[in-house]
This record gives structure tokens, C-alpha cells and sequence, in this order.
């Protein structure tokens, strides 16, 4: 009998996606909002739009365009003063080259400065520390949050408040 249930469930499923697949979409809308659904071939006025007026990239989406070069941060530790953050609340970013220092499972350069107590730097928050003073396993790949700096230019436009 148990065999006959599960044929019977997994044609009813098979069934149910059929023809639930099979109705036409409403006509005069379907967009989240009751709007039109635009195709992917032209705008709402019917003109069709070319490949390289998709994206927020110049050129087509055919393309592979190199990647202008960048100059990483070259200040080292305590050279910089603090960064102004890119929004409230956001992690701070690093004001100094990272190129030298290592993190990983054995050793975390970082900690070396910016520790509990901000002895040598920063201090790091509680938030990042363990009760005895040591830093958290999920906080210890610092660079994860907190970014390195360049001179690359913003990919598209931020009118972000401050």
C-alpha cells in the first residue's frame, strides 16, 4: 500500500508542475508591482536596444576589457591618520599597506597592533574579543571587513550621504 502512495504523491507532483507551467501569464501585467514585463530585447517604447547599451560598462557585454592597474596603500602603520568611514557604522578601512603582514591560522599580523587594550594602535572593540582578551575566531580574518586602500576609481557613481 506505502508503494502505491508514493506513486500516486509523485504523479500528482509531476502533474501539478505541468500544468501549472503550461497557463498563460496574466496579460496587462505580471511585474512585482502590476506593471508591464519588459522582454529582454527592447526597451518599453518597442525600439529594440543593441548589446553595448546593456550594463553600467562602456562597450558591449562581448567585451573583456582589461582592468585599469591600481597603486595599492603604501603608508606604513601610524603614518596615516584614520580614514573618514564610507557610511555610518561601517568598518573602518585600513590606512596603511597590508602588504607584508600575514594572516592566516597561525598568525595574525594585525593583532600584533591593534589588540584589547590599543597599546600599540587602535584598540580593537569587545565585539571582535573573546572574555579573557583574545581575538574572536570569526573576527580573525580582519581583512574580510576592514579594506585596504587604492587608487581605483569608483566603477559607478555614489551619491551616498554623509
Amino acid at each position: 500500500m506505502t508503494k502505491w502512495m508514493s506513486i500516486a504523491a509523485c504523479l500528482s507532483v509531476v502533474l501539478g508542475s505541468i500544468v501549472g507551467c503550461a497557463g498563460d501569464p496574466e496579460p496587462g501585467g505580471g511585474g512585482e508591482d502590476g506593471g508591464e514585463v519588459y522582454t529582454q530585447s527592447a526597451w518599453p517604447d518597442g525600439a529594440e536596444f543593441t548589446d553595448d547599451e546593456i550594463g553600467l560598462a562602456e562597450g558591449t557585454v562581448f567585451d573583456s576589457p582589461t582592468p585599469p592597474a591600481v597603486v595599492m596603500e603604501t603608508a606604513e602603520p601610524g603614518e596615516r591618520d584614520l580614514l573618514i568611514r564610507a557610511y555610518d557604522t561601517s568598518p573602518p578601512r585600513i590606512p596603511h599597506t597590508v602588504e607584508d603582514m600575514v594572516i592566516d591560522r597561525g598568525e595574525n599580523t594585525c593583532a600584533e597592533c591593534h589588540d584589547s587594550t590599543g597599546k600599540d594602535g587602535k584598540a580593537t572593540p569587545p565585539s571582535h574579543m573573546t572574555p579573557d582578551g583574545a581575538l574572536l575566531g570569526k573576527r580573525y580574518a580582519c581583512t574580510l571587513c576592514h579594506v585596504p586602500q587604492t587608487d581605483a576609481r569608483p566603477l559607478v557613481g555614489n551619491r551616498f550621504p554623509d
